[in-house]
């Protein structure tokens, strides 16, 4: 969301400042700043830095672009019409959940093209109030102790749980054991180095393999953002 913000305003020439939590993903704010945006360290985890760059917008005036408003929805959602114009056959697609745009926009698309689609979204166990909140109908906090930072949402959202609990067929949950596993799995058979929330949809896949066999499914692979280091521990405790 961070880098997608630093691009727009880049090109529009608006300035952005985008606040992280402390301890981001290097890579991601160093893409931030060569973006040109100015990017401040605030709060323990995402959903501190967002809340509080939300506060500073609205006292100075500024417009607080959040992870999941309706424009930002039908933005990202460019990407699902591009896997049916490439996949129309597609059984099913999965999807990680942070914020939630990514699977409220792949819903949206694929049900609107073809109520058959099955979308299934993913969070970490270790992180699971969207799915809690999802499933219980409910709006959940949860702890949150993730490394994937992607998914790393420890409270829900108000219009992403409106749309996915309309359009989404399944929301699933697996450990960071498992997607640790897919890092792996993705690196050493497809040579594409995916950061945690980009490999959970194989490690969903993993986890219903009997229900999605003989099916083409899709894997949203979000993002690459993985650190050197956290790919390192990765590697050295893998066995």
């Amino acid at each position: 969301h961070g880098q997608s913000i630093a691009f727009a305003a880049n090109v529009t020439g608006i300035k952005a400042t985008i606040a992280v939590p402390e301890g981001a993903n290097p890579g991601k704010v160093a893409a931030m700043r060569g973006l040109g945006a100015e990017v401040i360290f605030h709060g323990a985890d995402f959903d501190t830095a967002r809340e509080w760059i939300g506060g500073e917008a609205k006292k100075h005036g500024g417009l607080f672009v959040g992870p999941t408003e309706d424009l930002l929805i039908a933005g990202v959602g460019t990407y699902a019409l591009e896997i049916l114009e490439d996949l129309p056959q597609v059984d099913a697609i999965i999807v990680p959940v942070g914020a939630g745009s990514g699977a409220c926009a792949v819903s949206i698309v694929a049900k609107t093209i073809n109520p058959a689609i099955q979308v299934i979204a993913v969070q970490s166990a270790q992180a699971p109030a969207q799915q809690k909140s999802w499933q219980s109908g409910e709006m959940v906090t949860a702890e949150m102790n993730t490394f994937a930072e992607g998914v790393a949402t420890r409270v829900p959202f108000a219009n992403t749980q409106r749309i996915m609990r309309h359009y989404l067929d399944d929301f699933v949950l697996v450990d960071d054991r498992d997607i640790k596993k897919a890092i792996i799995q993705m690196l050493e058979h497809t040579h594409n180095l995916a950061e945690g929330a980009g490999a959970i949809a194989l490690a969903a896949a993993l986890q219903l393999k009997l229900q999605l066999a003989g099916k083409n499914v899709v894997l949203v692979m979000c993002g690459g953002n993985l650190a050197l280091s956290k790919l390192r521990d990765i590697l050295q405790n893998h066995s």
